[in-house]
């Protein structure tokens, strides 16, 4: 997998568009080319086919590992003040957002069969930050990291249109299975078990192309990945880790660069 981030003029409350399919980035203004291509032209020119303008006004940088900051990711950070999403939407600069804590959350059933609000999602990406390692550079170490990633696996490909499902059947079957063998375990009432499997219906219907309602799947697998997140939070004490099959030949292996 080759790690990115997104760069842009965000407002760190508000930072997915949900009127595109697949959900995108939503800078709150357009970064401007021309400061792009200006601060761009001080560097060596292998930097520029690591990053990418989009025409939304944000940069997709591929130059950087976990932890760390290109420099040309600092010049847009310190001289166009810039936000860093990861590419899961999270905001990692400024740390003042991205360090954002857990206490005074409130956390009911309802609010996850109808889906997460922009708070919740900061908070998400806290609890990914601490249960699952950057960019999966190695095996999660619990239970509750490897269920994090077997659903964002499947969010992932929602969102990345499919690109990879008919080629790796069975890295998608095991965290299906995976996924749905956590959530109906009794940790959610009734009618949570019911959503799930409701939501792994559509994917299927709509991954093999026998509905074309990719808001109601895209929808439907955005909130089961929530409540993955919401069943670490009700097993607050780490869970020995499985033998899995993405841990056994690449960890996330069905994401990709950005679509």
């Amino acid at each position: 997998m080759i790690p990115f981030r997104y760069i842009g003029h965000f407002d760190p409350k508000d930072v997915i568009e949900r009127r595109v399919r697949p959900a995108a980035p939503k800078p709150a203004r357009p970064l401007p080319q021309d400061l792009f291509d200006r601060l761009l032209g001080g560097f060596p020119a292998e930097v520029a086919g690591l990053v990418e303008y989009w025409e939304t006004g944000l940069v997709v940088s591929f130059l950087s590992g976990p932890g760390e900051f290109h420099p040309f990711e600092r010049a847009l950070i310190e001289e166009a003040g810039c936000v860093v999403l990861s590419m899961r939407l999270e905001v990692i600069y400024p740390p003042a957002v991205a360090s954002v804590g857990l206490d005074g959350e409130s956390w009911v059933e309802d609010d996850y069969l109808s889906g997460p609000q922009a708070f919740e999602e900061l908070w998400c990406g806290v609890l990914w930050r601490r249960l699952v390692p950057e960019y999966f550079t190695s095996p999660a170490m619990t239970r509750q990291g490897q269920l994090l990633v077997a659903a964002f696996t499947l969010a992932w490909e929602v969102r990345n249109a499919g690109a990879n499902w008919d080629d790796k059947p069975e890295l998608f079957a095991a965290c299906e299975a995976f996924v749905s063998r956590h959530l109906i375990d009794g940790t959610f009432d009734v009618r949570v078990g019911e959503f799930v499997r409701g939501a792994f219906a559509d994917l299927h219907r709509w991954m093999d192309r026998e509905s074309k309602d990719y808001q109601r799947v895209h929808e439907s697998i955005g909130r089961m990945e929530t409540l993955a997140y919401h069943w670490c939070r009700l097993h607050p004490e780490p869970i020995s880790p499985e033998a899995v099959i993405w841990e056994e030949a690449e960890p996330g292996a069905a994401a990709d660069r950005p679509q």
